[in-house]
């Protein structure tokens, strides 16, 4: 058994199925369930019409583009991928509005039901109609000889045959049983007839002596028992229309768990009411062999096939309403040539291929991929790195950019390939040189992570105030980016067409500690580019303040926070806040990183990063991807929490003494019980709550590093 999942971009994890490759269009049928509990393995037939003006039998009409002996159909679960056995059991009608009559084996048919999908459109497809993997028991008498597997044969004397011709089984003064199965309840269909003085038999429960047999007999006598049951050697229901010598038809012995059993003829098709019925109580047994028998009189019986199935009342069957308010919809599949899926699920190259291709269905994401990120498991059985190549298109159609190592991020930035929204990837694989070695090489995994290659400045984004001279870490979000990947850092003025360099060429740590210029004054942006495409960049969201600082006693410039300022306020005035939101007096929001930086010396998973008076304005991506905390907190606690990692560090700068910040801040919040899987999920796609989590005492809660 394999499970398949998808992820939130609809990356399917499974390579997909080999037996869709290749097919253009599907669509949805609904089925009905049937009782107020599940049904397990059930067979439903489904007719499907070759045209709009097909027989207004069928379940569902096709607007053409299928082939005429319908070949080109597959039948899946919801999941668009695990396909369903089915069994094509005839095509009636002529082109172009021809039906054909399908039994399509479900797994689960739940009591409300459930949508299945129908594959079509393949211009060439094998046939895998094979009644053996729908019904109970099936057998059409293929081949020269009976399954030996199936039925066990007796003859009634010396000259008694059992031999198949032509699909089509003959028995004289003979009788066949099922080998190694047992029919407990359900329906027994056949199609057979008899010849001139004779009868077809169908033993519904076969004993150890024909004595003790229950069968269902079908005779040309006109002496009044020509559709009967028959219990051991004595008639025990019947119905005396007799059969026509020569003529086939259909049978159908139903059984339900009590018992009772109704047998009906119907004319060679099915079709229709029963010409005869007939029933009788037998009583409930364990599941027994079924089987066929001739008359004991010289003359023979012919069956064209046989079969078993579920039966419920009233049975699942296709929802026509609802299906015809479906259409078919292009899809866009994986492609196998030689090369298919192994029982675990792994990509295996077809036996005796020289060379195996896998080309992954298209993957559109909602933006155009700037970085990708290929990797994957394969056990290439000592035939090396030459025995895998992986190559990615971004465009439908388009190129397939080669060069690809496990594992390692590629840009578009370095004009290793075009950026696009539509990815596929393509693997290769080659035959071993050598005879007689190990397991055929596989692919037993493969993931794409793809990113737009955007660039976020989180501080300063603007409404700060810098001091000119001082030292302020700049922080930026680029996901996807490596940690070792060039950024330049500049700075403008309000105008934002001057860009001053800080850094030209820095890694992507997510900060840098920029020494804000004496000069410096007024309004001013932080843009942070991609090194090798300076047109990929992030900017502060608005303009920050940059102001001269006055210096202290002992000539240390004194560099106050925004946070610093705000409670230095606060406490001048004797309150915190007005009457109007008297209610958050005391609380502050702190904001709270969410999964690691790419730098080592960046912020980490659940590191404080800002604290800031309850009720402040977060932007909406401090609110997608941080988490908000709201605790009641001290000045003095809330400015503990702003403190960093070691205590500031007078240095020398053009004569002049400013602080240094030498690591992030100190404290960490603790967010194994506070952000579930989902959440962080959430995070990743810019999407944690708005409304802060509101804790009444942060102090437990939170940890000094190390």
């Amino acid at each position: 058994m394999r499970i398949v999942y998808s992820d939130l971009s609809g990356m399917q994890g499974s390579f997909g199925n080999e037996l869709l490759s290749e097919f253009s269009s599907r669509r949805h049928i609904y089925i009905k369930g049937s009782t107020s509990s599940s049904l397990f393995n059930y067979q439903v037939p489904i007719k499907v019409g070759e045209s709009k003006r097909s027989a207004d039998t069928c379940d569902l009409k096709l607007s053409g583009g299928v082939l005429s002996d319908f070949a080109d159909i597959r039948f899946t679960l919801p999941d668009g991928e695990t396909v369903l056995p089915h069994y094509l059991e005839n095509v009636t009608g002529s082109a172009p509005n021809r039906t054909a009559s399908f039994w399509v084996r479900i797994p689960e048919i739940p009591a409300d039901g459930l949508p299945i999908y129908m594959y079509h459109g393949k211009a060439v497809a094998a046939d895998l109609s094979d009644g053996g993997k729908v019904f109970d028991f099936f057998d059409d008498f293929r081949g020269s000889v009976l399954d030996p597997q199936k039925w066990t044969v007796t003859m009634y004397d010396d000259s008694g045959k059992a031999g198949i011709a032509n699909s089509l089984l003959t028995l004289e003064r003979a009788r066949i049983t099922s080998a190694d199965y047992g029919f407990a309840g359900g329906l027994i269909e056949y199609k057979a007839r008899a010849s001139a003085n004779g009868s077809a038999e169908l033993i519904i429960r076969a004993a150890s002596t024909t004595d003790g047999d229950l069968r269902a007999y079908s005779s040309v006598s006109s002496l009044g028992s020509g559709h009967s049951i028959i219990m051991g050697s004595g008639i025990v229901a019947n119905d005396p229309k007799p059969v026509s010598s020569g003529v086939f038809y259909t049978y159908k012995i139903y059984c339900d768990d009590v018992g009772d059993v109704a047998f009906r003829r119907y004319d060679e098709d099915g079709s229709g009411s029963a010409q005869a019925e007939t029933a009788y109580s037998a009583g409930s047994e364990e599941a027994s062999p079924i089987g066929l028998s001739s008359s004991l009189q010289a003359e023979t019986m012919d069956c064209l096939w046989i079969r078993t199935r579920k039966a419920a009342n009233p049975p699942p069957q296709v929802d026509r309403e609802k299906t015809a308010s479906t259409v078919s919809e292009p899809v866009d599949l994986a492609e196998f040539y030689n090369v298919s899926t192994a029982p675990d699920g792994s990509l295996i190259p077809a036996d005796g291929a020289l060379e195996s291709v896998y080309i992954s269905r298209l993957v559109s994401p909602s933006f155009e991929a700037r970085i990708l990120k290929p990797s994957w498991e394969a056990d290439l059985s000592g035939g090396g790195a030459e025995t895998l190549s992986i190559s990615i298109a971004v465009e439908k159609g388009g190129e397939f950019y080669s060069g690809w190592v496990n594992g390692v991020a590629r840009y578009a930035s370095k004009k290793e390939f075009e950026k696009g929204s539509q990815l596929r990837w393509k693997a290769v694989i080659a035959a071993e040189n050598e005879v007689g070695d190990k397991q055929s090489p596989s692919i037993q995994s493969f993931a794409l992570e793809y990113w737009p290659g955007d660039i976020r400045i989180v501080m300063p984004k603007g409404g700060e105030t810098l001091a000119a001279g001082a030292e302020y870490i700049i922080f930026w979000e680029a996901p996807g980016y490596g940690p070792k990947y060039p950024m330049e850092i500049a700075y403008s003025s309000p105008d934002r067409d001057d860009f001053r360099i800080i850094a030209p060429n820095t890694d992507n740590s997510g900060d840098y500690i920029w020494g804000v210029p004496e000069q410096a004054s007024g309004k001013a942006v932080v843009k942070v580019s991609d090194y090798n495409d300076k047109a990929v960049y992030g900017i502060s969201e608005d303009y920050f303040l940059i102001m001269s600082g006055a210096l202290g006693d002992d000539g240390i410039q004194e560099v106050k926070s925004d946070e610093e300022a705000i409670l230095e306020e606060e406490q001048e005035a004797g309150e915190a806040l007005t009457p109007e939101t008297n209610s958050l007096e005391g609380y502050y929001d702190i904001l709270i990183k969410v999964g690691d930086n790419p730098s080592p010396d960046g912020y980490k998973d659940g590191d404080v990063v800002m604290v800031k008076p309850a009720g402040y304005l977060w932007g909406a991506e401090e609110k997608g991807t941080f988490y908000i905390v709201r605790a009641r907190l001290t000045p003095e606690k809330a400015l503990e929490l702003m403190k960093p990692g070691q205590s500031v560090t007078p240095v020398s700068r053009s004569r002049r003494k400013a602080a240094k910040v030498l690591k992030r801040r100190g404290y960490r919040l603790n967010l194994s019980n506070k952000i579930t899987l989902q959440d962080r999920v959430q995070a990743a796609q810019g999407h944690l709550p708005g409304e802060p989590m509101e804790v009444p005492d942060i102090t437990s809660m939170t940890e000094r590093k190390q």
